[in-house]
């Protein structure tokens, strides 16, 4: 074998063997536009979040205030909200339940989070990090903690 072909050959697997990986990631980047949603303070025009596959996405607009839902086949939902004093109607009886009705955030850098089981012993979240709400309902405790890492993940841009 020569050189050409023996480097032909490397270039081959490492081109092969990244194309596998990539297919075999459990989640994906997805891009939120929030270029045209009231957003409290800290403007920004859209985010990233590496959301785990397997997720039928839902925009939802009210008042200028947007909600991106991510709908999985067990019945959990994730989603991103601009709507930090309310929250997202997905947890209002969750919220509720614990004797909580809305926020009452001091400052951008405020990190909220509400967390607990529901009734089906399902897990729910609600959190504020920063300048938006991002939640969880229906969610086993494995999907909990792909929820939990996927919000990790969020970057804002302008």
């Amino acid at each position: 074998m020569t050189k050409k072909q023996i480097l032909a050959l490397i270039i081959s697997a490492c081109v092969f063997s990244c194309a596998i990986n990539q297919s075999h990631r459990s989640e994906r980047a997805v891009k939120l536009n929030f270029s045209k949603c009231i957003v409290s303070s800290e403007a920004f025009k859209y985010l990233i979040i590496q959301m785990p596959k397997g997720y039928s996405k839902k925009f939802i607009e009210n008042e200028g205030v947007c909600e991106y839902r991510f709908a999985f086949k067990d019945g959990a939902i994730a989603y991103v909200s601009s709507d930090v004093w309310y929250g997202s109607s997905l947890n209002f009886e969750n919220r509720h339940s614990i004797g909580h009705e809305s926020y009452n955030k001091k400052a951008l850098l405020d990190t909220i989070v509400l967390k607990d089981i529901q009734a089906n012993n399902k897990y729910w979240s609600e959190q504020i990090i920063g300048n938006i709400m991002v939640g969880y309902v229906n969610a086993s405790e494995d999907k909990r903690a792909l929820f939990e890492k996927a919000f990790s993940s969020i970057k804002k841009f302008d």
